[in-house]
């Protein structure tokens, strides 16, 4: 047989297959009596694609389901399962088969070069890496002095099954041919996960190796499906697993509709340290769910026109982003509709909402034990605070005449903002010994404003904000590009200083309402819209000559 892993069966001694044709071949040559999917007709072992070789696969079954599969020991492996319920391997150091795919055996059947659909070699037989060059030939050797032009040749020649090591390497520059313009079209990519298999640019330049679009089908495990320093102008899809560091995919817009710098199905995504849309010409959305698909976003930069997810696709989808990721957006995290799961930092998204919720019940502010105890989905949030503000009682408690602020992190940029509010002096033996009746007048406010940055960016430049007077006046007032603030919209409500329910509302369209109790008393409209970013907060301020303080706080993303 060549040494050359791409050999095709007719260069090799002895009929050894190693082609996806002959494999088919090889299967449909079993006999007929089990019929599965109308392609593995077997009903035993099928030996020796190589059984003196153990890079490759050693011995190949097809039964009915993946419990007919028998045991095996290591020296009968790497086995190749073939079922009605996909294609399994078999994994010798956990002693069980591991599923390929779920896919119809007889799509190993179909070709279309478009789609990378071709006569693949079947498994590897040593590692290789493929290089790649705009100014190379199809027709070459793949070989670092002759490269190949295209990324879609490389996976072309990318056996169905690997088990060493295989790398694509491509040169700078751009890659722009195939099917639509696609950089790559892959079709299906049957990963038997013994190594890495890495599509290789400039990690440290991740802007010198441009494709135009990638869309890649990959069954397997993460930690060894590797994306590495590329760029992608348009959409990227990834069915399967993959493993992305120091990329960057734009998502820019090439045709009507819809657009999103990442997109998938059935798999599992781990991006780290890589920029997720283009700041200067976002998509509507960073990352677009399709199925059952999670993503974890590390360390990254997130930019996009409306939502950071659009979760409308899905029901059954995750999504964490770490803490370390920086993101802008128009409206928020992610846009509702699904029982998606989504998790920032430590905040838990659950049905397609951002919430945000505090009772304040533990009387903490800070080192706050989440998932356990009141708030949404059981989590309490991380509030900075000046010296001053506390909480007591299941209050959050802002002195008066001391300016005192106090914030909390919030991604939402549309929607509703909702709290308790009363103003005037705690009762008697509320707040901890050093505040205990010293914040200010037993009477109710005679001076002075307090404040409710509702939408506020972390520079403090851009901001809606609801502005309560000691004498019952509600204005929103907005800022932009650090300008004085200028009021928007106005009202009053007549009613006693106890505790009242305050409920915000903001639109995509900029409506804004503000409800006390039940019954709406400011509407207004302005379509000066602040970019939502990972910075965002909602910020309590007290400017009133009587305390401030503030319950049950619920934001809502719509």
């Amino acid at each position: 047989m060549s040494s050359d892993v791409n050999a095709r069966s007719e260069d090799a001694p002895n009929g050894l297959k190693i082609t996806k044709r002959n494999f088919m071949q090889l299967l449909g040559a079993t006999g007929s009596s089990l019929g599965l999917s109308g392609a593995a007709t077997g009903s035993g072992i099928v030996e020796a694609l190589d059984a003196d070789d153990s890079g490759k696969v050693q011995n190949v079954y097809a039964e009915h389901t993946k419990d007919d599969l028998p045991e095996l020991s290591a020296d009968q492996t790497p086995a190749v399962g073939i079922t009605d319920q996909g294609i399994f391997g078999y994994d010798a150091s956990a002693g069980q088969w591991e599923q390929f795919t779920d896919e119809p055996v007889q799509n190993l059947r179909e070709t279309d070069e478009g789609f990378g659909k071709v006569d693949r070699p079947l498994q590897t037989t040593g590692p290789r890496t493929i290089h790649v060059a705009p100014d190379g030939s199809d027709d070459a050797a793949g070989t670092e002095n002759d490269p190949l032009a295209t990324v879609q040749e490389a996976f072309n020649r990318t056996p169905v099954f690997i088990y060493h090591e295989w790398t694509i390497s491509l040169a700078d520059g751009e890659y722009l041919t195939g099917k639509d313009n696609f950089a790559t079209r892959t079709g299906l990519h049957l990963v038997w996960s013994a190594d890495n298999f890495t599509l290789l640019g400039d990690p440290d330049n991740p802007e010198n190796v441009t494709l135009n679009a990638l869309n890649a089908k990959f069954f397997g495990k993460l930690e060894d499906i590797h994306f590495e320093g590329i760029s992608v102008k348009y959409l990227t899809q990834f069915a399967g697993p993959a493993f992305v560091r120091d990329c960057r995919f734009l998502g820019k817009t090439y045709r009507s509709g819809t657009t999103s710098a990442l997109s998938g199905k059935n798999g599992a995504v781990d991006v780290g340290r890589s920029q997720v849309g283009n700041r200067e010409d976002p998509p509507d959305y960073a990352i677009q769910h399709s199925l059952y698909d999670d993503y974890l976003l590390k360390a990254c930069e997130v930019y996009s026109k409306n939502y950071v997810v659009d979760n409308s696709y899905s029901k059954q989808a995750r999504v964490q982003i770490a803490g370390n990721t920086t993101w802008e957006t128009s409206y928020g995290l992610g846009d509702p509709g699904s029982a998606t799961l989504m998790v920032y930092d430590e905040t838990i998204y659950v049905g397609g909402f951002t919430t945000v919720a505090d009772d304040f019940n533990d009387n903490l502010l800070t080192d706050r034990i989440t998932m356990n105890g009141g708030g949404h989905g059981g989590y309490r949030p991380e509030w900075s605070a000046s010296e001053s503000v506390h909480a007591r009682n299941g209050e959050l408690v802002l002195p008066a005449d001391s300016d005192a602020k106090a914030a909390v992190p919030s991604p939402v940029g549309v929607g509703t903002w909702a709290f308790d509010v009363k103003i005037g002096t705690e009762s008697e033996g509320r707040g901890p010994p050093d505040h205990a009746q010293s914040d200010g007048n037993d009477d109710n406010p005679s001076s002075g404003s307090a404040f409710v940055y509702f939408q506020y960016t972390g520079d403090g430049e851009d901001y809606y904000r609801l502005r309560l007077t000691h004498d019952g006046e509600l204005v929103i007032e907005k800022s932009e590009s650090g300008s004085s603030p200028t009021p928007v919209a106005s009202g009053s409500w007549s009613g006693d200083w106890d505790k009242h329910r305050i409920v915000i509302e903001r639109t995509k369209d900029g409506s804004s309402t503000v409800s006390v109790d039940g019954t709406e008393v400011v509407t207004g409209s302005d379509s000066f819209q602040p970019m939502v970013s990972d910075e965002h907060v909602v910020q309590f301020e007290n400017g009133l000559n009587a305390q401030f303080r503030v319950d049950n706080l619920r934001i809502e993303q719509d």
